[in-house]
């Protein structure tokens, strides 16, 4: 299907002026925000799992789903990362006809129920907070955006319950939108009742031939080779360094250098 035919099937209206300027100025400013391209680099990928199926899946297919996706996983299993290299690599290398315009909202900085507010921060993290309010519905409306919710258990407790039901509203008003949620896998059942319908994808742990390559990358050959017979010679330790996160601080723990 074309872009033109694919983005009005998907109830898309012409961009204005106004509207196309301001996220052009955005993405320019993602791809030239360093510490996103840091932060997208330092992104372990390993993979996606089909919750229901059990299929696999590469990363690069997550905003292809043409549904609501929530990204399940444990903490430092790389939600967080996956989400930030989706935005600069949109950001740096935006597709020539089908530009898709990544948001990432980090759900942990709500300060009121309306997942509009957050948006409008989004923009104003790189200097256009007096853009984008006036702008935002058409935005919504109109342009191919990428919303990248990410942290559903890390929002405020005050004011949870009003803010997941903002954004249950607004997936069902902008069901043309792309959506991509983070989520603790033991904190799913909590919202499940809002987002069951989405497709569950969570990020697959550390494999045994994808250790060694990793550990080399953090400490090099020589050591990596000393780290992973150290981890193998411990069942607990070899269970928990399937966690990218784990395994970079249990990396440097027993190889005795220092990041």
């Amino acid at each position: 299907m074309a872009y033109r035919e694919e983005k009005e099937s998907r109830g898309f209206e012409p961009l204005t002026e106004a509207e196309e300027g301001l996220l052009q100025r955005y993405l320019q400013a993602l791809a030239a925000d360093d510490g996103l391209a840091k932060a997208a680099g330092e992104h372990v990928a390993l993979g996606l799992q089909d919750e229901e199926t059990g299929s696999r899946l590469d990363e690069s297919s997550l905003l292809q789903e043409g549904e609501p996706v929530v990204l399940l996983g444990s903490p430092g299993s790389g939600k967080t990362s996956l989400l930030l290299k989706l935005a600069y690599s949109l950001a740096a290398s935006p597709g020539p006809q089908s530009p898709v315009y990544p948001i990432y909202l980090p759900l942990q900085k709500l300060r009121g129920p309306a997942i509009e507010d957050l948006i409008v921060e989004a923009f104003a993290r790189y200097g256009l907070a007096d853009e984008a309010p006036p702008l935002l519905d058409g935005l919504l409306a109109s342009a191919p955006l990428a919303l990248l919710l990410d942290g559903l258990g890390e929002i405020p407790r005050h004011y949870q319950l009003e803010a997941v039901e903002s954004i249950a509203t607004a997936m069902g008003r902008l069901g043309h939108q792309t959506y991509v949620i983070t989520c603790r896998t033991y904190d799913f059942s909590l919202f499940k009742s809002w987002f069951g319908r989405a497709r569950r994808l969570s990020l697959r742990p550390v494999e045994d031939r994808e250790l060694g390559q990793l550990l080399e990358r953090r400490v090099g050959r020589e050591r990596a080779r000393a780290v992973s017979t150290d981890l193998h010679a411990q069942d607990d330790l070899a269970e928990m360094a399937r966690n990218p996160l784990v395994l970079e601080t249990l990396a440097w723990a027993l190889s005795g250098t220092e990041e």
